[in-house]
Formats: structure tokens, C-alpha cells, sequence
């Protein structure tokens, strides 16, 4: 059975994992947010900010 995350022929996603994972710790970090929720975070609206790029700076604040 070949293994779906590590290939020998293909590094690049087995090397691209942890800076993916501390790419979503950093703005878990700027949002104030846990991982679950920031990943929905761009999809979800609470109706107060009209885009996401305001919705940060909101929560930045």
C-alpha cells in the first residue's frame, strides 16, 4: 500500500506540511482564533464587516 503524504519521487508536499502549519498558527496568533475557526473564518459573516481584509483589521484592534 502506498503511503498518500510521503513519496520519494515527491518531496515537495511532505516538505511544504510545516510551514503550512506554522503559516495557520501565525494568524491563529493575529485573529485570536482557534485552528477550527480559523480555517471557516474567511466563509463565515456575522453581518458587522463588509470583507475579510476589514474583518481583520476588526479583530486586530
Amino acid at each position: 500500500v502506498e503511503d498518500v503524504i510521503f513519496s520519494r519521487h515527491d518531496l515537495s508536499p511532505f516538505l511544504i506540511q510545516p510551514f503550512l502549519f506554522v503559516t495557520y498558527i501565525v494568524r491563529c496568533l493575529k485573529l485570536r482564533m482557534r485552528i477550527p475557526s480559523m480555517f471557516t473564518f474567511d466563509i463565515d459573516w456575522n453581518g458587522d464587516a463588509h470583507s475579510m481584509h476589514e474583518q481583520m483589521n476588526y479583530k486586530l484592534d
